[in-house]
This record gives structure tokens, sequence and C-alpha cells, in this order.
């Protein structure tokens, strides 16, 4: 594929300023003035982007069309809006009110008993804030004087999160911010090449490598999209930790006849919205359950009918799951999302009350041999082990498809899979999804 000149040189260049500006705003997280600097450059080079398109808009004829089209859909979205507003400020007026706060989660054995948030100076690392609460004079009460729940510190996993926020964009954190402001303006920008059928262009590149003429939308080269720095400490042992991502890229492989023949289905189809997708799902992780033995566990986020993205969860019998929730969720960035579709695996069993009692198994080990007897293991004894699909929206009740099965001489026999609807039957662990849809909402 031959290069071609840029149909929007001017406009590719400020696209790459902005990409390098949110690289050097990570490098430098924990130096105030370093970070401003970054912060500032990326939000004028982006609306330089829209500028300079407008500038030279005589070389389309259907310019008013598509440009139009990517206004409307733009003044939708919160962070593009504050973008603009915080440029008109920077430029005119002030300087952002920019804030260094710590983000405090106290969990379970399973699931946040606590959280707190406070700021703190700038050059603050999370393991700095870690330390602090792992010092004895600070236990017992949270920074605003609230008792610690009660319960053995061992079991208990405190996690850290130190961020950048602003006070027009409190509930975001910045370099999540820039990269949805990136994400904005570089569909505009690659509908100007696609108008001018140019795929590669001769635009120039940085010396950092990923700072080329290609445009990645979703800046790949920056991993997933939790700004900041995030640590946890194990009451248990009381390592401290950084969490580990993984990226799971769609393999190419897997087209319709290779999905028919491993799996022995139609390829779902899926574009109904969180709650309309659940039949579906549930088709696909029947399959897989008969074929690979497990379901997997995972979370689809959804803006409107379709799917946008997809979280790999793992949730070990030793670490809060909640947690993991959380961080998919943080994961996200700024994007706004208002449906997600959860799978995982249940045990089965009988409440005190004589009703259905449910528990998320954890995910199998991958050192074990992934045999029948691996994933059926139930270490109370006389339980179901089922199969959870679980829609939720913003807009309309949560719904549940929980389907029981029976590993049987190498076999999987299913029973017949019943629903429930309700916020009273969606797990506590889901409560940061739920959360998300406010922060985002409400904007």
């Amino acid at each position: 594929m031959s290069l071609k000149a840029c149909p929007c040189i001017d406009a590719h260049r400020r696209l790459m300023d902005v990409h390098e500006d949110i690289h050097r705003a990570i490098d430098n997280y924990h130096e105030p003035e370093e970070f401003r600097r970054s912060l500032n450059s990326a939000i004028q080079s982006a609306r330089s982007v829209t500028f300079l398109i407008q500038k030279r808009k005589s070389k389309w004829a259907d310019f008013d069309d598509w440009y139009g089209t990517w206004v409307a859909t733009s003044k939708l979205n919160p962070v593009l809006a504050w973008s603009v507003h915080s440029r008109n400020k920077i430029v005119k007026e002030e300087d952002l009110k920019t804030s260094s706060v710590a983000e405090i989660g106290i969990y379970g054995p399973r699931l946040k008993v606590l959280e707190d948030a406070f700021v703190v100076p700038a050059a603050t690392t999370a393991e700095d804030v870690l330390r602090i609460i792992a010092q004895p004079s600070q236990a017992g009460t949270s920074q605003q004087n609230e008792p610690i729940p009660a319960g053995d510190p061992a079991e208990m996993t405190i996690r850290v999160r130190r961020k950048w926020i602003d006070s027009g964009l409190p509930h975001l954190e910045l370099v999540s911010a820039l990269r949805e402001v990136y994400r904005g303006v570089a569909h505009v920008v690659e509908e100007a090449h696609t108008r001018s059928q140019v795929d590669r262009c001769t635009a120039p590149h940085f010396s950092r490598s990923c700072v080329n003429a290609e445009i990645d939308a979703g800046l790949g080269c920056m991993g997933p999209d939790i700004g900041g720095s995030v640590m946890f400490l194990d009451g248990r042992t009381g390592e401290v930790r950084t969490p580990q991502y993984v990226r799971v890229n769609r393999d190419p492989d897997m087209d319709e006849a290779f999905f028919h023949e491993h799996y022995g289905i139609p390829t779902p189809t899926f574009g109904k919205g969180p709650i309309g997708d659940l039949e579906a799902r549930l088709e696909m992780a029947r399959a897989m359950v008969r074929t690979e033995g497990f379901a997997g566990q995972f979370l689809m986020f959804y803006y409107g009918d379709e799917p946008f993205s997809f979280a790999p969860l793992t949730f070990e019998s030793d670490r809060p799951r909640e947690a993991k929730i959380e961080m998919a969720v943080e994961g996200l960035g700024a994007r706004s999302f208002d449906g997600a579709l959860f799978v995982t695996e249940l045990w089965m069993g009988t409440g005190t009350s004589g009703g259905e009692k449910s528990e998320v198994t954890p995910t199998p080990n991958e050192d074990e041999e992934q045999e029948s007897s691996h994933y059926a293991r139930d270490t109370i004894g006389g339980r179901k082990e089922a199969i959870s699909v679980i829609g939720l929206s913003a807009h309309s009740t949560p719904r549940q498809l929980i389907q029981v099965f029976r590993r049987v001489d190498g076999e999987v026999e299913f029973d017949k899979p019943f629903e429930t609807r309700g916020w009273n039957a969606i797990p506590p662990l889901l409560r940061p999804v739920v959360r998300g849809f406010s922060k985002r909402s409400s904007d």
C-alpha cells in the first residue's frame, strides 16, 4: 500500500501533538508543573485539530455533511464539551483547577467494605499512601475518622489509586479524559482521510515510535486506560502489588466457519443491547462449557444496543472480586457506557430460608489439568453448577438467565434455564458497574 499526501497535514500533526502530550503527561504524572504543561498543551492542540480541518473544508464537496455529523455526535460527549470549555479557560482566563487525589478502598474477602478519597501532594505515589495506611498509628479510622469495619485485618485488602482530577470534571481521571478527547478528534481526522481515499499518508513521525502517521483512536500503545497509579496491600501476606493487565485481541482465525466447527453452533449475533443479547450469550456459554469445560468470566460493555468493549476476568479464591470489576470499569477510562453483560459460573446451593443461594466460582487455575473433575469441584458439597448471564442497563430493569448443568460421564447435561428480574437478584460485586452508570448519566 503506497503512501499518499496527507489531506489535512496540519490537523494531522496537531493530532500527533495530542498523542505525544498524553505520553508526556503519563511520564510526568508525579511532577505537577510538567503534568500541567502537558495537560494544557494536549487540550489546546486537540481544539486546533478541528479548527484546521474546517480551514481546509474546500477540499471536500460533502464536508458539511460528514463534518456536521461529527459535530452533532461530539456535542453528546461530555468529555469533549469539557475540553472545549477548558481550552477557552486556559487560553483566556487561567489554568484548570486540578487536584491530586488518593482514593482508598478497603475490601473484605469478596466485597468492598469502605471507601474514602482525599487530596494528597502531587509527588505522592500510591505506594506512599499504602505505607501510611499500614502504620499501626493509622489503624482504626479512615481519613474522615470513620471507623474501619469490623473484621480480621489479615483478611482485608487495601487498594489505593492516586490520580489527577479537574474541578470541571471531578469524577474522571485526567489522563483518561485526555484519551477520550484524542479518540473524539482522531475520528474526524480519520474521516478526512477516508473521504480523500487516503489509507496511509506522508505525515511525519516523532522520535517516540508510536507517534506516527497511523491513527489509533484507542491509543493501544498506552495499555489499559487506567490513568494514575494503582497498588494493593494484601492483609494476609503484607505484600504490596501492582495490578497486572492483559490485552485480548480478536483472533483473526475465529471466523464463522471455524466457530461453527469448533463449538458446533452458528456464530451468535449481538446488537440488541445487554438485556436483549442474553439468550445469544447464554447459547455461546453453553457451547463453551461443552467444548472447553468452562464458560469463561467476563464483562461486555455497551453504549446503546452495541457492545464496544470486552473485559476478561479472573476471580482468584483469595482476592476480592469487586476490585476486579472496579478495575474493569476504570479500564474504560472516560468512555460512556449505559449497559453491561456479565457472564460467570455459579454454585447453586440451598440458603438458610430454603431458597436457592448462589456463589460465583473462582476462575480455573491454568496450571491444573483442565478435566471435568477440576471444573466440577464442589468444596462444600450438595451444590449444583450453573452458568449465569446478567444484563444490566441504565434504562431498564436488570435481567438474569441461570442455566443449571451437570457433568455426566464426560458429557454435559443442561436443565431448562430460568430467569430472574430486578436489582435484588444482582450480585453486590457488580456495584461498580451501576456506579459507572450514574457517574456518566449525570453529565
